[in-house]
C-alpha cells in the first residue's frame, strides 16, 4: 500500500548539535505514515543542509546498501556526542552542576540512548543526580513519573531563588540600617561647662556620635553665691522669678554645701 503523506513541516538538520532529536522525530513520522524501509533514508536526506548534506553525499557513495539503521548509526558517529559503551553508567554518574534545566537536558540526552528503564528507575536516577537541597525534597514527595520529578525540581529551584533574593534583601536592609545608625551626626555646638569656667568639648568618632552627651553644668559655691546675688537662674543666664522655666534642660552638679541654709537656697533657685 502506498503511504499517504500528511502535510507536515520537518525541521532541517545542518550538522550542528546532537542529531538524536531530529532522527527521533523522523522515526515517529515513519511509524505514523507506515513508510517503507527503502524510502526512509531518501525522505530524511531531503532535509539535510550544509555540512550534513555534504556528509550524506559522501556516505551514500561509500555505503552501497544504506538502510535506515545504518544511516542512524553513521549520523550519530559523525555529528553526535562521543559514543559510549555504557550509557546507563554515564546516566547513573551524571550530577547537576548548573541549573535544573541544564541538568535535565543532559539527563534526557543520555536517557535517550538507554533502553529498558522502568519509570521508577528513571525517577530514581534523575533524583540521585540533583543537588542535595533539591534531592531531599523530591525524595520525600516520591514522584512516580520522570516528568513530574523534573517539574518539581524546577519549581523548587525557583522557590529557592526567591527565598535567597528575599534573604539577601533583608541582610542588605539590616546592613544599611546599621551603617546609618553608626554614622549618625548630631551637631553639638555648645560645650559642657565645668566649675571655674572650664569647658569640656563633646567627644565622638571624628565628630560623629550616635547620641549627644547630656549637658552637664557644674557650679562652685562661689558661683552659686554670685548668681543668687544677681537673682540669676542657676541653670541659665536669665533672671529668676516664680514660675521660671529654663529653655534647655541640664544636669546640675554642685559642690558639697554645708548647712541647712545653703540647702534651702538651692531649693529656692533650682
Amino acid at each position: 500500500m502506498v503511504p499517504r503523506y500528511s502535510k507536515m513541516e520537518f525541521p532541517t538538520y545542518n550538522g550542528v548539535g546532537d542529531p538524536l532529536g531530529w532522527l527521533k522525530r523522523y522515526e515517529n513520522f515513519f511509524g505514523n505514515q507506515r513508510t517503507n524501509e527503502e524510502d526512509k533514508v531518501g525522505l530524511a536526506s531531503f532535509h539535510l543542509l550544509g555540512e550534513a548534506q555534504l556528509w550524506f553525499d559522501q556516505i551514500e557513495e561509500e555505503e552501497a546498501n544504506l538502510d535506515w539503521e545504518r544511516f542512524r548509526e553513521c549520523c550519530h558517529i559523525r555529528f553526535g556526542p562521543p559514543m559510549s559503551n555504557n550509557p546507563l553508567g554515564e546516566l547513573a554518574n551524571l550530577r547537576q552542576t548548573g541549573t535544573v534545566e541544564e541538568y535535565q537536558c543532559q539527563f534526557q540526552s543520555l536517557l535517550a540512548r538507554t533502553t529498558d528503564l522502568k519509570p521508577r528507575q528513571q525517577v530514581n536516577l534523575f533524583t540521585a543526580g540533583l543537588v542535595e537541597e533539591l534531592r531531599i525534597d523530591i525524595e520525600i514527595q516520591q514522584p512516580g513519573k520522570l516528568g513530574v520529578a523534573m517539574n518539581m525540581a524546577r519549581a523548587l529551584e525557583r522557590k529557592q531563588k526567591v527565598s535567597f533574593k528575599m534573604l539577601s534583601q533583608t541582610n542588605l536592609n539590616w546592613s544599611t540600617s546599621q551603617n546609618t545608625y553608626s554614622n549618625l551626626i548630631i551637631p553639638t555646638t555648645q560645650n559642657i561647662t565645668k566649675g571655674g569656667g572650664q569647658t569640656i568639648e563633646p567627644t565622638g568618632n571624628n565628630g560623629k556620635i550616635g547620641f549627644s552627651a547630656p549637658f552637664i553644668k557644674r557650679l562652685t559655691r562661689i558661683e552659686m553665691a554670685e548668681r543668687r546675688a544677681k537673682r540669676l537662674c542657676y541653670n541659665c543666664d536669665e533672671s529668676y522669678s516664680m514660675g521660671h522655666k529654663c529653655k534647655r534642660l541640664f544636669w546640675m552638679e554642685v559642690s558639697d554645701v554645708e548647712g541647712k541654709q545653703d540647702d534651702d537656697e538651692i531649693d529656692d533657685f533650682g
